[in-house]
């Protein structure tokens, strides 16, 4: 499992909505992979939970993500997106830089083009956390199908109240509106019983992905 760089972004407007969406799908995501490090950026579509759009771009290491972060490449679709969007985007965007933590559950060295769970928390306590993710919650999701389950350390995070831990989720199913009886109530389960102090999920479908060639 790689590090990632997780954005989750939304426009305001419904009229411009579609617009930005096809914009994000066909100009900003082939952007994104001239950004140093960058191997793969994908884009997932909310289906139910608070912000419209999620954003995940994979790095081969932290010292390559962190020389991504810093490059001329990103400050330059930063001001792109800001240029064009800025009037129109949800101020309650988030941007979370991680390494990863620990992984559950694994097809592959990297996240899938799948129905995908984003769930953030915070907690005083990682061991009960890793605990009660190991022991209660994982082995609860994999009857739905569970195929990629990734736990990230969020090393940088903009706002700075945002959570520090992010988990991803990803199933087998096609479109998670199949799975989200269940799945939430696995989540709302964590989020009484669990070890967590704050603790918030939304739940997306794939929608396009780029791979840059050759990686790196």
């Amino acid at each position: 499992m790689k590090p990632i760089y997780l954005v989750r972004l939304a426009v305001k407007s419904k009229e411009k909505d579609a617009e930005f969406r096809r914009w994000y799908n066909e100009v900003h995501l082939p952007d994104l992979l001239k950004v140093p490090g960058v191997v793969k950026d994908a884009r997932f579509d909310l289906v139910e939970g608070d912000v419209a759009s999620l954003a995940i771009y994979e790095f081969p290491s932290v010292d390559r993500m962190m020389e991504g972060k810093n490059s001329k490449e990103l400050a330059g679709a930063k001001a792109d997106t800001q240029a064009r969007w800025g009037p129109y985007l949800d101020p309650n965007g988030e941007r979370y830089w991680c390494d990863v933590l620990d992984v559950y559950e694994c097809r592959r060295d990297g996240l899938l083009d799948s129905a995908t769970a984003f769930v953030a928390y915070s907690s005083k306590d990682d061991r009960a956390v890793g605990k009660y993710l190991k022991e209660e919650l994982i082995p609860g999701l994999r009857p739905l199908g569970l195929e990629t389950a990734a736990l990230f350390s969020v090393i940088h995070r903009d706002p700075e109240t945002l959570p520090d831990r992010i988990l991803i989720l990803q199933f087998r199913a096609e479109k998670i509106s199949t799975l989200l009886p269940d799945l939430k109530a696995r989540i709302s389960e964590a989020r009484s019983r669990g070890p967590f102090e704050r603790l918030v999920a939304a739940y997306y479908d794939f929608v396009v992905s780029f791979t840059r060639n050759p990686p790196g």
